[in-house]
């Protein structure tokens, strides 16, 4: 398929006169440098366990502490306070120094 100025449809046209030129080869190399990076988020929901009727309990993610919810239609409550550490004990594992 041809394009308007004898080109393929794909190509790019470049414009005749030199500061036109200049100009798009300087938007080009900026464009070329510009990265986009997505936003780290702190909370994150780990899994979900529907227990029906619109309740579920939730492994939540916050910084470095995993939480266990359970989740209602009327309200959020915190379950364990961080399930990482209780499934340490559980297996046998030293309970840390405070």
């Amino acid at each position: 398929m041809q394009g308007r100025n004898g080109g393929s449809a794909n190509s790019v046209v470049w414009p005749r006169q030199p500061a036109m030129q200049a100009f798009w080869r300087s938007l080009q190399g900026f464009l070329a440098k510009v990265r986009i990076q997505r936003k780290v988020h702190a909370l994150r929901v780990e899994e979900t366990l529907p227990l029906g009727d619109k309740r579920f309990l939730a492994l939540v993610r916050w910084n470095d502490e995993t939480l266990l919810v359970g989740v209602t239609p009327q309200n959020i409550t915190l379950l364990e306070p961080d399930a990482n550490r209780r499934a340490g004990l559980a297996a046998g594992e030293p309970e840390p120094a405070a």
